[in-house]
């Protein structure tokens, strides 16, 4: 048989446990949810939006966004390289990227990249072309349509300038909007 005092002691933590047992307050809640708030406005203000702006080429883009479109370089890379190495055996492009088994690479945006042979069309069609309106390219364009996935063949047109591009028959990668041109050895 218990005696008093210990059945005393005995409710005294009974009652401890059900205090720690029935949850959080409503201002502990309160609490957590300010505290995340903070949080969450500190991580969109440091790594922005998804989209590439091009209005103003001299903006930081968002981590987010160099991510991107770091894998798409990466991507392009790899195209390019493979494509050069198709012409130096068969002495032409490939017709496609289902060629040389690239057919199934996807952009960041879940977009196909876009491929098209330049070599000996003139400067006519769908080549993708500068401020200029010149060819950026002279055997091969490939790119991403970005994020909005659209695309248009000018760089400055409002469906192409947000495109990841290889141009300079692969001296440059990156936005379209921020292709400063083609420059020549020997010209600045």
């Amino acid at each position: 048989m218990q005696s008093a005092k210990s059945q005393n002691v005995s409710g005294i933590m009974d009652d401890c446990k059900m205090k720690h047992q029935q949850g959080i307050t409503i201002f502990e809640l309160i609490m957590v949810l300010v505290i995340v708030g903070i949080f969450s406005s500190f991580a969109i203000a440091n790594y922005g939006s998804s989209e590439i702006d091009c209005d103003n080429p001299n903006a930081k883009q968002s981590p987010l966004v160099r991510a991107k479109i770091s894998d798409v370089m990466g991507d392009l890379g790899t195209i390019h390289m493979t494509a050069s190495r198709f012409e130096l055996n068969y002495r032409r492009y490939p017709d496609s990227l289902a060629e040389i088994g690239l057919d199934d690479l996807r952009d960041p945006w879940g977009n196909p990249y876009q491929y098209l042979v330049v070599f000996a069309r003139q400067d006519v069609g769908p080549v993708r072309k500068d401020h200029n309106m010149k060819p950026v390219n002279t055997g091969i364009d490939v790119y991403s349509m970005g994020p909005d996935g659209a695309t248009a063949s000018p760089f400055t047109s409002i469906g192409g300038k947000d495109d990841i591009v290889m141009a300079n028959d692969g001296d440059y990668f990156g936005p379209a909007c921020q292709y400063q041109g083609w420059t020549q050895p020997g010209n600045p």
